[in-house]
């Protein structure tokens, strides 16, 4: 006997409101990725995307504000449902999506790098939990300071700010030698 594991995951249950519902639409006009890759775009949890979808959890403006700027989605007919067709969600095109996907990669590399060469210029060495702590502090530190994912001028002009950021952190944290 031969098993699919692709159909064995649980079914989507169905939104309990009418905003669940949207956000549902919303995900499924842009390709129905599974909610890990949604999710990453909009800088929240897979799991939090299930409980906005099921209507178990209402998004909080930060995460309306991504739908809009990622999404292109009109924010009058996503939190009350009235609008014109021509204000409906439209999808992400092919090249904004790959566009954020190259900027995404870009911000956790640059990041990445910079948290090796803080480590390097001290001489310490951490370890790899350490490192996924600071690389997940740097891009969220990166997203909250970047209101457009497709704007690769405005990430790259965050990055110096990140750095000192990250420098910060660390000394907190005591993993750099005093300078």
């Amino acid at each position: 006997m031969i098993l699919n594991v692709k159909n064995l995951s649980r079914p989507e249950h169905e939104p309990k409101t009418p905003l669940a519902a949207r956000l549902r639409e919303v995900r499924r006009q842009n390709g129905d990725p599974d909610r890990t890759k949604f999710a990453a775009i909009l800088n929240v949890s897979k799991n939090t995307i299930a409980f906005y979808e099921r209507g178990e959890r209402t998004p909080d403006a930060k995460v309306l504000a991504a739908y809009n700027s990622c999404f292109n989605v009109d924010l009058n007919w996503l939190i009350t449902g009235e609008t014109n067709q021509a204000s409906r969600p439209q999808g992400l095109d092919n090249d904004r999506l790959y566009s954020i996907s190259n900027n995404m990669n870009t911000i956790a590399t640059v990041v990445g790098r910079q948290i090796l060469a803080l480590m390097k210029d001290r001489m310490k060495e951490i370890s790899n939990e350490k490192f996924l702590q600071l690389l997940t502090f740097g891009i969220e530190q990166t997203l909250k300071r970047v209101d457009d994912l497709t704007d690769s001028e405005e990430i790259e002009s965050t990055f110096p700010h990140i750095r000192l950021l990250l420098r910060k952190k660390c000394k907190i944290e005591d993993l750099l030698l005093p300078l």
